[in-house]
């Protein structure tokens, strides 16, 4: 009786660990240092060869790449694959936490990125940002893209009052959204915008 309630458990012990909280893709992820990118839309391949890439389906059967590295003062991005023109455009989103302390709810260590045809962005909240051509501390080409160019971000560390000797693990999704701001895609695939204890944890320790 004994063994046969061991093996019970030990399967509903399996059965838990397959649930939807432990399938991030993935679960844990790194920021690597790469060096300085031209915010120009091209890939280049040593401008991006340390970068940490992450795939996204969209719902038209396109997959578009993501490229995360960061500098000694930046987080740098780049989204390929966002070059088909209008109706199917769609934009990228970046959620930051910059501590990962979490919070289910938005507060100041929270920011939301957006690159459309100007840059938004907002502090404690989303949707609502400050939507401005040229922005301190934030720089990427924006739409509409030309030919097969990818979309590249810079965010600068003092911007956002991030410590550049911090060394620990920030929270980090991406959305995507149409043209009328509605969401499309999103990684990692259980996050959700208002709830930032959901955002993939990234270390920053290595």
């Amino acid at each position: 009786m004994r063994i046969v309630l061991l093996m019970v458990s030990i399967a509903l012990f399996a059965g838990c660990s397959s649930g939807p909280r432990l399938q991030l893709d993935p679960s844990r992820a790194e920021f690597p240092f790469g060096g300085s990118i031209r915010v120009d839309g091209g890939i280049g391949a040593e401008e991006w060869a340390q970068a940490r890439r992450i795939p996204v389906d969209l719902p038209s059967g396109r997959r578009v790449e993501i490229l995360l590295q960061r500098d000694r003062r930046h987080f740098q991005f780049a989204f390929v694959g966002l070059d088909e023109p209008a109706p199917g455009e769609v934009r990228p989103e970046i959620l930051l936490d910059l501590w990962a302390n979490g919070s289910s709810t938005w507060d100041q260590n929270d920011w939301w990125i957006r690159i459309g045809q100007e840059d938004c962005w907002a502090r404690g909240g989303w949707g609502e940002g400050d939507c401005r051509r040229v922005q301190p501390g934030l720089e990427a080409n924006n739409f509409p893209l030309v030919g097969d160019q990818a979309v590249e971000v810079r965010v600068e560390f003092q911007a956002i009052g991030f410590e550049e000797t911090y060394d620990d693990e920030i929270g980090l999704a991406f959305r995507f959204v149409d043209g009328n701001g509605l969401e499309v895609a999103q990684w990692p695939l259980r996050a959700e915008v208002d709830d930032p204890s959901t955002w993939a944890p990234i270390s920053l320790n290595h």
